[in-house]
Order: structure tokens, then sequence, then C-alpha cells
């Protein structure tokens, strides 16, 4: 009998319980004023924003994604948020969230629905072993390479830092928005 350990991946995504508070305080907030780096690979507008005006609002949503911890229940620290925008032909590369500010947990909120075309929230598994074992076995869940996520407007991701995600490159004229943070446990 095959056991399965060490899980490693995983994702929780949810609607926010407090959609329009979190909206109307993404809406009102400032942008930080030096420029991102990080994004020199990759074809997206990204803009810092800050932590303490928002994190009130996120609360609830980190609440609820602690909660499904069970014991393993801890406060949290947000280190970093921004907001992305994707334009026609913008996209996000495989990548990961482990950073100098160690974030363990990483989050997307998602402002629009998605549609056909749109650019598309994955995970990516670089596990070559598992990629090969999964063909080997036939073994459904070891034999994908990508997760496609396909959110409504105000759902929210949580995910850990060192899980490898990217987004597909956008193909409608309407821009595409999402917000993201890093988190510590503390």
């Amino acid at each position: 009998m095959i056991t399965e350990i060490f899980p490693s991946t995983f994702y929780s995504c949810f609607s926010i319980p407090n959609k329009k508070e979190v909206f109307i305080a993404i809406q009102n907030a400032k942008e930080k004023e030096e420029k991102v780096t990080w994004n020199n690979l990759c074809k997206v507008a990204v803009c810092d924003l800050y932590v303490s005006e928002i994190v009130p609002f996120l609360k609830p949503s980190i609440e609820v994604f602690v909660e499904e911890f069970g014991s393993l229940k801890r406060n949290v620290e947000v280190l970093s948020i921004w907001k992305s925008t994707y334009i026609k032909g913008s996209f996000q590369e495989v990548h990961d969230h482990l950073t100098e500010e160690e974030s363990q947990i990483s989050s997307v909120i998602f402002l629009d629905d998605y549609v056909s075309g749109a650019a598309q929230f994955y995970f990516f598994n670089g596990n070559l072993v598992s990629k090969y074992l999964g063909k080997l076995m036939k073994h459904p869940q070891l034999d994908r390479t990508v997760e496609l996520i396909t959110p409504k407007r105000g759902d929210i991701i949580f995910f850990p830092s060192y899980m490898l995600h990217g987004v597909s490159s956008h193909g409608l004229n309407k821009p595409r928005t999402t917000v993201s943070f890093n988190m510590k446990m503390i």
C-alpha cells in the first residue's frame, strides 16, 4: 500500500468575508513611490502598497485561513503587499516568494472574475521526480505539471511561499488586476 508522506503543497481558496471593505481599501490605497525591481523577468505593472492601510481589512480572511489549520493556529504578520496590473500581453514568470523577508505564506486577491483569454494564475509542479513517477505509475495527482486557478471576483488564495506559480499571458484589452501579499507565522 502506498503511503503519501511529507505533504508539501496545498492552497486554500475562498471568498473574502468582507469583500466590499477590502475592495474599497485597495481602491483607496496609496502606492509607494519607490519602484519595484523584482519584476524584471516578467511583463506586468507592479506597485508596492502600504501594509498598514490594508491589513486591518484582511484580518477576517487571514482568520479563516488560520482556522483551517486547527491546532496549528498562529498569529501572522503581513510583511509586504503589492498590486499587479496585467494589460494585453502581460504575464508573470514562474517564481516563488522566498525572499529576504522570510515569508512563509503568500496570498493573492482576485479583483475580477476569470474569463477566457484573461491572464490565469497557476501553480507549477517543478518536482521532476514527482512528474516522472506520476507518468510511470499513472498517478493523476503526481503526473500534473500545472494547476490552473479560475477565480471569481473577491476570491482570495493562500499558499506556501515556496510553491512555484505564475500568471499566463493576458489576451484581453480590459486590464486584470490582483493584489498579493506575503505573511510570516509568529
